[in-house]
């Protein structure tokens, strides 16, 4: 089974990375295989390069960086299209504020 995480980021670029390391770390030590699409909505250049490293830094993540501020719902319909051939597909804030333990 292969699990799709979307993260929307809007001003997230000082929480996004440690989100993402805690949720690969995570699903690693579980051994369940996911991927991730993080989605910048238009949070300015900041959020835009903090998704591109994490893109750069790990497989399995995806970066999508929309120009404009489209809303949390556009975010998470884009993300979401990323990961269509994913079985099982959950969404998360960039802050933390869903601990990675839900997902089991």
């Amino acid at each position: 089974m292969l699990l799709g995480v979307v993260i929307p980021v809007y001003h997230g670029s000082q929480t996004v990375a440690a989100v993402v390391d805690a949720l690969l770390t995570y699903m690693k030590e579980n051994h369940q295989p996911c991927r991730v699409a993080l989605v910048a909505d238009g949070g300015g250049a900041e959020d835009q390069a903090a998704v591109r490293a994490l893109w750069e830094a790990h497989t399995g993540v995806t970066a999508v960086l929309l120009q404009a501020n489209l809303g949390q719902q556009r975010a998470l319909y884009e993300g979401l299209r990323e990961l269509a051939d994913c079985d099982v597909l959950v969404t998360m804030d960039d802050d933390g504020a869903h601990p990675v333990s839900l997902l089991t």
